[in-house]
């Protein structure tokens, strides 16, 4: 698994796992100036609607061969990969799909799209 990937990888475990701290840590200072710990928390809730549909997530699933990219029409200059993470939970699958990109701190995501496109 290459390093963007594992960033990827570890930032959804981290969300599935509700280790919203940890989730964080992982992000580059922009996107943590946007998202505390509890806006992680409230994106992952909104996102599964587990006021609404009671599920929660527990796992995740990333694909290498198919879940990530390396080139795409808007990478900007120090992005270094594209990777898109399964979220799983009882009644229900959503994703992330994180940008990671080098920074003064080392590998930090830079953009997250929440939700299945």
């Amino acid at each position: 698994m290459k390093a963007y990937q594992k960033i990827a990888v570890d930032f959804a475990s981290a969300l599935s796992e509700k280790k919203f701290d940890v989730a964080h840590q992982f992000l580059a200072e922009e996107l943590q100036d946007e998202y505390s710990p509890d806006s992680l928390k409230e994106e992952m809730f909104e996102m599964f609607d587990v006021y609404e549909w009671n599920t929660e997530p527990h796992s995740i699933e990333f694909d290498q061969s198919s879940g990530s990219m390396e080139e795409w029409p808007d990478k900007i200059e120090n992005d270094i990969g594209w990777a898109y993470v399964g979220i799983i939970g009882d009644s229900a699958v959503e994703a992330v799909a994180v940008i990671v990109t080098e920074t003064s701190e080392g590998l930090k995501i830079r953009s997250i799209e929440w939700g299945r496109p």
